[in-house]
């Protein structure tokens, strides 16, 4: 059995990582659930654990995260949970897996601006515009590829 903070880390990675519906009935654990618009204990879970990392983050002492680290989970997990909200309101989705929710595309996508710029980490506008120009270019040719096939 897993305490203390490790076990909030534990159950919040359960929580993110949901890949499908019915993992958490495979592995019989109610952690592993996706964020169910009939069940919100995970937005209750997800808004206790913002609370105890803004709380933890203003605590004088040294035994913490650093200030960026605090920074980026806090807005996290406000956008986690703000998002699941604002789904549930404006659809008519039944469940959220939060492990879909990334930006993987868009990393990718300014991967390929940077190798197109000669592996350059600072693209400069004018190497953004080039390269979005080829990749435009080269997403067209391979749709008509496609469809003319």
């Amino acid at each position: 059995m897993v305490t203390g903070v490790t076990a909030i880390v534990h159950d919040y990675f359960n929580t993110i990582n949901i890949k499908t519906k019915d993992f958490w009935f495979e592995k019989r654990d109610e952690t592993k659930k996706p964020v169910f618009r009939s069940d919100n204990s995970h937005l209750v879970f997800l808004t206790d654990l913002l609370k105890w990392a803004e709380q933890w983050s203003a605590m004088k002492t040294t035994k913490k995260l650093s200030k960026e680290t605090f920074h980026s989970f806090i807005f996290t997990l406000r956008g986690l949970i703000a998002l699941c909200e604002h789904l549930f309101e404006v659809s008519e989705l039944t469940f959220i897996l939060l492990s879909k929710i990334n930006s993987d595309p868009i990393e990718r996508r300014f991967g390929t601006y940077r190798q197109l710029s000669g592996a350059n980490f600072f693209v400069s506008l004018k190497q953004f515009l080039q390269s979005e120009k080829k990749t435009s270019a080269e997403e067209c040719s391979t749709l008509r590829q496609t469809f003319s096939s």
